[in-house]
């Protein structure tokens, strides 16, 4: 797998559009913006373009292009210290983000929330504090780069609220702003916003040894 700078430029250099190159290199200075929480002995997941569009087909969606660019250059992981941003991981399901990706199989959801959008939504991220952050496939924004609305499937609040616009404003307004307040009344303030970005990972294979070291291992030590 590439690491995530060369597959943002990969990315940037296979976007003949000229609106998503401008995206690549938006969010190429966005990672720049932020401190990224190093993780010793460990492995960054990104996912592929394979992975990508073969979550399209399974779940009959077209992810958001700021989303898909974004994915691929920066990856999924936690902002903020408290959102949390998945990405589809066919080699590692267990983290990637088809574990909540379709409310549609969930009944519960639906006797929670009172809400027949629920049925058809596709989350992509959740909040340390148990929020789930989807699309609603029917509510596509105006403009030339397909984009969806974000809404906010609250944990504490049984109704579907709506924070931003986009993608990009949900990555700057709400984990990097004050959207979540303006959103959900009960949530107050805690300070500034730390702009951290912990990547999602997976801790590395140690090296295997050769023969020559594993015979050096065993030879008797010498008195």
């Amino acid at each position: 797998m590439k690491p995530p700078g060369e597959m943002l430029a990969l990315h940037w250099q296979q976007a003949y559009d000229p609106n998503i190159a401008w995206e690549n290199v938006m969010w190429q200075r966005f990672h720049r913006t932020v401190s990224v929480i190093p993780t010793a002995n460990q492995r960054q997941l990104v996912p592929t373009e394979n992975d990508l569009a073969r979550f399209e087909r399974e779940h009959n969606f077209q992810l958001p292009s700021p989303y898909r660019s974004y994915i691929c250059g920066i990856g999924p992981g936690e902002l903020a210290g408290y959102f949390v941003i998945g990405a589809p991981l066919y080699d590692r399901p267990d983290k990637g983000m088809q574990r909540y990706a379709s409310l549609a199989d969930s009944t519960l959801m639906l006797e929670i929330y009172g809400d027949e959008r629920v049925l058809r939504m596709k989350a992509f991220g959740s909040s340390v504090g148990g929020d789930i952050f989807a699309w609603d496939p029917e509510m596509r924004c105006p403009g030339r780069l397909l984009d969806y609305p974000v809404f906010i499937l609250p944990r504490d609040w049984n109704r579907i609220v709506k924070v931003a616009l986009t993608f990009k404003s949900f990555v700057y307004d709400v984990c990097l702003g004050k959207g979540l307040m303006a959103a959900l009344p009960y949530v107050e303030s805690e300070g500034e916003v730390e702009r951290t970005f912990r990547p999602l990972t997976l801790r590395a294979r140690p090296k295997k040894r050769t023969r020559a070291k594993k015979a050096a291992s065993k030879k008797p030590r010498q008195r």
